[in-house]
């Protein structure tokens, strides 16, 4: 069963420290980096198979479109059950057993080295004697269900030769792929097993590619407004602004340097400004806690008393003192 996948998306042109081919591209000033991601699949199913081919799609570009680089990661999995039983009657046993595949996938391209993969899932089980029936459960048997497990390997591909004629166009990139079941067990001389082995090979492509830059400031188009007064852009339908008094036609606006999409510093900002937040919100948090705890000074009482004072004069003033 083979099942393709296609998506498109957009990022930045970025080395993510894989095997690479020679020769690599970049894109021009103004251009804008984008990816689309290929894929194809056989499986799963049980091995052996040999040669058979894997299909993914190539990159079909349009106008304006330039391939530069094409990342291919082939993944391989397992999965299955494992089922034993020991059927000697005198002693117990311990067996080691592995659930597992041997893959071979061929890139059409000189010089570049197959993918070898080795998904395997393995362990130890103790079994009794025999138990009287092979069912492979209760003290002398066991079976254990193996959920899909997968490995996997990637290249990159960056010699413009090879991207625009193995790569390029609205065909497909084929891929051999060869698979053998290295599953095994040992540790128990007399012993019924019984191994199911499902092996799947997926073929991943992402394609990154140039694409030409748009004219985002044009009047009347992608949202900006029209020209003013009657001042439109000259010639009409060119990439200029608007026209103005010294009758120039309009402004020109140029793009320059490379496209891409970085990590901002303001993530980081973020996160600092957040630590600070929650420092702040714990200091206040405790000083509320040491308020509530404090003992608080009983309120002092006040005596007071009105006193008379005679200034000599025959003028009486009043006050009052507090003790």
């Amino acid at each position: 069963m083979e099942r393709i996948v296609i998506s498109v998306a957009t990022l930045a042109l970025a080395t993510f420290g894989l095997q690479r081919f020679t020769h690599a591209q970049t894109c021009g000033a103004g251009s804008q980096v984008s990816t689309l991601t290929v894929a194809n699949s056989i499986g799963p199913q049980d091995p052996p198979w040999n040669n058979v081919p894997l299909a993914v799609p190539q990159f079909d570009p349009v106008t304006g479109q330039t391939l530069i680089r094409a990342d291919i990661t082939v993944r391989g999995g397992i999965s299955g059950s494992v089922q034993a039983e020991n059927l000697s009657t005198t002693g117990a046993c311990v067996i080691h057993w592995c659930l597992g595949s041997s893959l071979h996938v061929d890139v059409p391209v000189s010089g570049v080295p197959p993918f070898m993969l080795n998904p395997s899932n393995c362990n130890t089980q103790t079994l009794l004697p025999f138990d009287g029936t092979v069912d492979y459960r209760g003290p002398s048997g066991f079976t254990q269900i193996i959920l899909p497990f997968f490995t996997q390997s990637t290249t990159s591909i960056t010699d413009p030769g090879v991207l625009a004629t193995v790569f390029t166009g609205n065909g497909n990139v084929t891929f051999n792929s060869s698979a053998d079941d290295t599953s095994s067990h040992t540790g128990c001389g007399n012993l019924a097993s019984l191994f199911l082995n499902h092996t799947e090979v997926d073929v991943t492509i992402v394609y990154t590619y140039c694409s030409a830059g748009s004219d985002m400031c044009v009047p009347g188009q992608h949202g900006v407004m029209t020209c003013p007064c009657g001042n439109p852009q000259t010639p009409a339908g060119s990439v200029k602004g608007c026209n103005n008094s010294s009758a120039t036609g309009g402004a020109t606006l140029s793009s320059g340097g490379a496209a891409a999409v970085r990590r901002h510093g303001r993530v980081h900002d973020e996160q600092r400004e957040t630590d600070r937040d929650e420092r702040r919100a714990a200091r206040r948090h405790a000083r509320r806690q040491r308020n509530d705890v404090r003992p608080r000074r009983p309120l002092r009482r006040r005596n007071a008393r009105a006193l008379v004072h005679d200034d000599g004069g025959g003028r009486q003033h009043r006050c009052t003192r507090y003790r």
